[in-house]
């Protein structure tokens, strides 16, 4: 249920027909131009197609079993250069705040992305937090069938907080000024240069809605991990605390996520995730394919940290027979046969693994959710089996809704892929001093607990996802140097899913319960 409160679309679609009649004619109307004229007639035709103010529309939903009434909003805001106060780009949102709360300074603000570096926030809106959700297979496995559509989700956090989900510059309907500027959007396209725009943003938004006093979270999923713990740090230099960082299947610390010749920590990380998706498609030796999901990886672990580990260090040293020994355990641990792990040094890269698992078959699995499978006799990022059930069902639930629900029209094309974002990226922005190391913002988590010990963090992993692997992401957060006191505030959740684990209908309800106590926890209520 929904009612309409203010919109902007009569202005928005009279701007379009000026644009139309200009075209079409070659004759201006004797009124004086509008803005969406002036746009045009410089040469920025693709402001126009947008409306020129945020559209507002007002809903009624049932999350965690309490009816709520609230209003979406859904628009550009602009973003300035502090220095020469031009503007440099416009950034899409989408806003969800309760209404009849008397005092916002006790609802809590969450600001919500998602990663890539390149990626929109749909992903997270259509799938974890937002009112509505793409509807997906109880078990996250199944391939949805068309028509798709946006269902009600009861499991969003709208109950707890009030939400706001942003497209960083060059995703969305985000987009630099002039549009398409690669120059331009070199400001926005880096790591720490990522930071400090969102979290510009995240400023202006407090100010122009009245939420300095509202408790303030973070949510952020993939690359959107490296993002959240950059601004925790960068939010605090504007004098803005966060309560509390959720981090979904994140990426902190690309050194051990990305291997090269002088990297072998991921595939002691990835190892114990390899086993579980071997497990699950019964490729397991006997003895091991018996045992539990959790006592099967318990074993990978051990093996992983141990006896695995200290064969990478010691490299061609390795002795002939321990190596052939190692080899062996890798086969049972993995599926993978003995020469298979001979051949490749005993490093075994995921997209590799990938395409070998089922290779039997002419399957490979998902890098995404390793419990799905495609045909194929080799691993292909662009028909990763998770991408296939989710992308279009995503996207299509999202268009429909953000027109019908939301009253959003425009003709700009909603990019649900910034790849002139992810090729421009300065990772170089993201190492230590500059130019040392591999990207990370683990400093910046690091110092923003030190600030704040009351600070929490919540972080969410699936056991499947070969992309962040678990003890990849254990392994990086581990190594935030603050008291042991401060750090029991860092909460681990692993779920019997992928990547995107909210896509399983189980384990969406049960990260919905364990986000309602991390909330709660962090504002201190019981």
């Amino acid at each position: 249920m929904r009612e309409k409160r203010k919109t902007g679309r009569g202005e928005g679609a009279l701007c379009l027909m000026v644009v139309m009649l200009l075209l079409l004619t070659g004759r201006a109307p004797a009124e004086e131009a509008s803005p969406a004229e002036e746009a045009f007639s410089s040469g920025n035709a693709a402001m126009a197609a947008f409306p020129e103010e945020p559209v507002v529309t007002r809903h009624r939903g049932t999350f965690g079993g309490r009816s709520l009434a609230y209003t979406a909003t859904a628009g550009l805001m602009p973003l300035f250069d502090g220095r020469s106060g031009d503007e440099r780009g416009r950034l899409f949102y989408v806003a969800y705040q309760a209404e009849g709360i008397k005092r916002l300074e006790t609802r809590p603000i969450t600001f919500v992305y998602n990663g890539g570096p390149g990626s929109p926030s749909l992903w997270l809106h259509m799938g974890l937090l937002g009112p509505k959700r793409s509807p997906v297979a109880d078990d996250g496995l199944a391939h949805p069938r068309p028509p798709y559509g946006a269902v009600d989700n009861g499991e969003s956090l709208l109950d707890i907080t009030d939400l706001v989900f942003i497209d960083p510059v060059g995703t969305g309907f985000s987009l630099t000024t002039p549009p398409g500027d690669d120059e331009a959007g070199r400001a926005f396209w880096g790591v720490w240069e990522d930071v400090e725009w969102v979290a510009e943003f995240i400023r202006l938004f407090l100010s122009r809605n009245d939420r300095w006093q509202s408790p303030l979270f973070l949510v952020g999923e993939s690359y959107g991990g490296m993002r959240s713990c950059g601004l925790a740090s960068q939010l605090q230099d504007l004098g803005i605390e966060p309560a509390g960082i959720v981090l979904v299947a994140p990426a902190v610390s690309y050194g051990d996520l990305e291997s090269d010749s002088a990297n072998d920590r991921p595939y002691v990380h990835a190892l114990p995730t390899m086993t579980a998706a071997a497990w699950v498609h019964g490729r397991l030796s006997p003895p091991l394919q018996a045992l539990s999901l959790d006592e099967a990886v318990e074993r990978a672990e051990r093996f992983a940290f141990g006896p695995y580990r200290n064969a990478l260090w010691k490299g061609a040293a390795l002795a002939g027979e321990e190596r052939t020994a190692l080899a062996r355990e890798l086969a049972e641990l993995t599926g993978l046969p003995d020469p298979f792990w001979l051949r490749w040094n005993l490093r075994v890269d995921i997209d590799r693994f990938a395409g070998e698992l089922l290779a039997d078959e002419r399957r490979f699995v998902s890098l995404y959710d390793s419990r799905l499978s495609g045909h194929g006799s080799e691993y292909r990022l662009w028909e990763d089996p998770l991408m296939a059930r989710v992308g279009t069902a995503f996207v299509t639930a999202f268009q429909s809704y953000l027109q019908q629900d939301l009253e959003y029209l425009t003709d700009w094309s909603y990019k649900t892929s910034g790849d002139e974002a992810f090729h421009n990226w300065n990772w170089l922005s993201g190492m230590e001093n500059g130019f040392r190391g591999s990207p990370n913002t683990i400093r910046e988590l690091e110092l923003a607990m030190r600030r704040n010990p009351w600070m929490k963090v919540f972080v969410a992993m699936g056991r499947y996802d070969l992309v962040c692997p678990v003890d990849s992401v254990v392994y990086s957060l581990n190594r935030i140097d603050v008291p042991a006191e401060t750090f029991r505030n860092v909460t681990f959740r692993t779920y019997p899913a992928g990547h995107m684990m909210y896509i399983h209908e189980e384990t969406l309800k049960n990260l919905k319960k364990d986000l309602a106590v991390f909330y709660g926890e962090a504002l201190g209520r019981p």
